[in-house]
């Protein structure tokens, strides 16, 4: 059983002596170290979180932007592409119009040769046909009759390769 004498009296002292001593030597700054580790625990905490909300700014800011980018790109695309587009065609216009030009050009040209051949031809058959006559008719035909006969047959001869 228990004895209630000067004994344990003496060690309940020297009990209540040691938690006394210990709470004020030991404990309370072991409680100051432990509550300077939580506080600094929880600044860390807060910092990481502070940290972590900017990373996520930002991340969203840097989407934004490479979104923004793309869509720029994309437009730059869509009006390097119409502007091509655009270049081919009036390119394409403007070679069919000088070759359009270049064929009438050469039509005209053609039509003027060959009226200037046609016009030499004429001359030169006139001047042929006027000598052959002249040889044939001037043993015959007197000087007036000659003349007529001739330009009878340079009028014909003129309707008939002019048309």
């Amino acid at each position: 059983m228990l004895e209630l004498g000067p004994t344990l009296f003496l060690q309940i002292a020297n009990f209540a002596i040691l938690m006394f001593l210990l709470s004020k030597i030991i404990w309370k700054p072991l409680m100051q170290a432990l509550d300077g580790r939580q506080k600094h625990i929880a600044t860390q905490i807060k910092e990481a979180e502070a940290i972590n909300e900017e990373a996520k700014t930002v991340k969203a800011r840097y989407e934004a932007q490479m979104a923004e980018a793309r869509t720029e790109a994309q437009q730059m695309v869509r009006e390097a592409t119409t502007y091509a587009e655009q270049l081919r065609e009036k390119l394409v216009t403007e070679a069919k119009e000088e070759a359009n030009r270049i064929v009438r050009q050469a039509e005209r040209d053609a039509t003027l040769e060959h009226e200037k051949a046609m016009a030499e031809v004429k001359r030169h058959l006139a001047d042929l046909t006027v000598t052959a006559a002249a040889k044939v008719l001037q043993d015959t035909l007197d000087q007036p009759t000659q003349e007529k006969l001739m330009a009878d047959f340079v009028r014909k001869v003129g309707e008939k390769y002019v048309n």
